[in-house]
């Protein structure tokens, strides 16, 4: 894997708008917009909405699907100096609610179709790809904004971004302009994301895996495409296909579902693809050789980052085939530690805390003084996750903290457990979870949830054949939970708290 790149810190326009103006920059609709073209509706598109009072430091929400309109309306914004605030279209109307609560908006930005809070002054904003051109709805003459802008540098606020926190309430994350731009160059030097890049982006753009990766696709001068679709896994390969697409980021769900697709489908998608970036979740080595051998032409590479430090470390795949288990050594200049409960450090091979360090690192959350109080020491990043270093450095995460399972004595993270059982035959996707004992004598005890490829041919003693080969006793799932679907959170993770309230809600009606 490359080295970071050093670069002067910038503004995130400046970075990721200096790509060679005649290279395609996004590709939707049948349409090629160039970088050049896509700099021009963001200038075009920063005056209009400064016409319509937006200024320095101004909120300006942004609710699109994944969509060249949310790229040019997140860059418009940043470059007046005001700070967008991404969310799903898809968001539930409790957690927009919160967030509009939280940071204020002065503006929402909107597709058309998209369903937008009450009482905030919204325009609906499209970009005709044909004619290169953006229009905003409605659109009443815009108000002169009196005197000039401050300047903008690389230590303002750019973005505002959700993360759901250990409790699941939506909890502001503010990144500076130097944040996301050194985050952008650090992953295209990594994964050698060049102008002949294409990107699709299948996670959403309202959270820092998908968007992480858009901008270190600009920055190194390729090409964005999107998908919206349903989430099909054969009309997913075959976008990749038809769009030569050449890598992608995805959460290790969708991951599970390809890997269980017919193999001649994925070949076929997958056979331009160069990089593959996998985050959010843990991984077990063998799917990731299995995708491997699925992908022949591609580096494979498995993140582990938080919205406050994206893409901390990074596991080159093919290049490490032994660490399979790790998520990877820091990027250059980022930094992690292990420490104990009161906060000391731990020699390698203990498990602990983890701590970060790094320039991509944010140091406060939007209107929640108490979390930086809580969760930081020093100039560190407290994370709520544990893991170990080894003895070169790599990172194994072992779970969150408020997964872990305690059972009969016995301490555990769900992740650990997935990780040692891996690929199951007929299983799409599946996730373990941590349940009350109802006899009330070991605490808690492992459940797994379970996908099946097709429900009417599986059985959950396959399952648990598989688990009692491969796991301790103390870690086999005591009840397996066939289930339609595994409800995911914001960013695409497994929910695994919502897996067993689900289930217990179906039980009590």
């Amino acid at each position: 894997m490359k080295a970071c790149v050093p670069h002067v810190p910038e503004t995130l326009t400046a970075a990721l708008l200096a790509g060679q103006p005649d290279r395609p920059a996004i590709c939707a609709d049948a349409a090629t917009l160039t970088h050049g073209e896509l700099a021009a509706l963001v200038a075009s598109s920063a005056a209009a909405i400064a016409g319509f009072g937006v200024g320095a430091g101004d909120r300006v929400l942004l609710i699109f699907p994944n969509s060249t309109e949310h790229i040019v309306a997140l860059l418009s914004v940043t470059a007046l100096g005001a700070i967008a605030v991404p969310v799903s279209p898809r968001a539930g109307r409790r957690r927009l609610r919160r967030i509009v609560e939280d940071t204020s908006p002065r503006l929402c930005l909107a597709h058309p179709d998209a369903h937008v809070p009450a009482g905030i002054a919204t325009r609906r904003l499209s970009v005709d790809h044909g004619a290169a051109a953006v229009s905003f709805s409605p659109s009443p003459p815009p108000r002169a904004r009196r005197g000039a802008p401050p300047p903008i540098t690389a230590d303002c606020a750019a973005l505002i971004l959700f993360t759901s926190g250990s409790t699941g309430e939506p909890v502001g994350v503010t990144l500076k302009h130097r944040h996301l731009t050194w985050t952008a160059r650090a992953l295209a030097a990594a994964f050698e994301l060049d102008a002949d890049h294409r990107e699709l982006i299948v996670a959403p753009l309202a959270h820092s895996g998908a968007w992480q990766r858009a901008a270190a696709t600009l920055v190194g001068g390729g090409c964005v495409a999107f998908w919206n679709g349903l989430p099909s896994v054969v009309g997913i390969l075959e976008e990749i296909e038809r769009l030569e697409v050449t890598g992608f980021f995805t959460a290790p769900p969708l991951l599970r579902t390809i890997l269980a697709a017919p193999r001649g489908v994925v070949g076929r998608g997958l056979r331009r693809c160069r990089s593959i970036e996998i985050g959010s979740a843990a991984v077990s080595p063998a799917e990731l050789r299995l995708l491997l051998e699925l992908a022949p032409g591609a580096r494979v590479f498995v993140h582990y980052g938080l919205t406050e430090c994206s893409r901390a470390a990074i596991l080159d795949v093919r290049a490490h085939p032994d660490k399979l288990d790790t998520v990877g050594r820091c990027l250059p200049g980022v930094e992690v530690a292990i420490r104990d409960a009161e906060g000391r450090n731990l020699p390698r091979g203990r498990r602990g805390r983890i701590y970060l360090r790094g320039p991509q690192a944010a140091e406060s959350y939007w209107a929640r003084p108490e979390l930086e109080r809580n969760r930081r020491g020093d100039t560190w990043l407290e994370t709520k996750d544990h893991g170990a270093l080894d003895a070169e450095g790599f990172l194994k995460f072992l779970g969150r903290e408020d997964d872990m399972i305690n059972s009969g004595g016995y301490s555990f993270f769900p992740a650990e457990v997935e990780m040692e059982i891996g690929v199951v035959e007929n299983v799409a996707q599946y996730v373990v979870a941590g349940v009350v004992d109802p006899r009330g004598i070991l605490e808690q005890v492992p459940w797994a949830f379970v996908v099946p490829v097709d429900a009417e041919r599986w059985h959950p003693r396959d399952f648990l054949s598989i688990a009692r080969e491969r796991l301790p006793a103390y870690m086999i799932p005591r009840r397996v939970v066939c289930v339609a679907e595994l409800p995911l959170t914001a960013s695409g993770k497994p929910d695994r708290r919502r897996a067993v309230a689900m289930y217990f809600r179906t039980m009590e009606g």
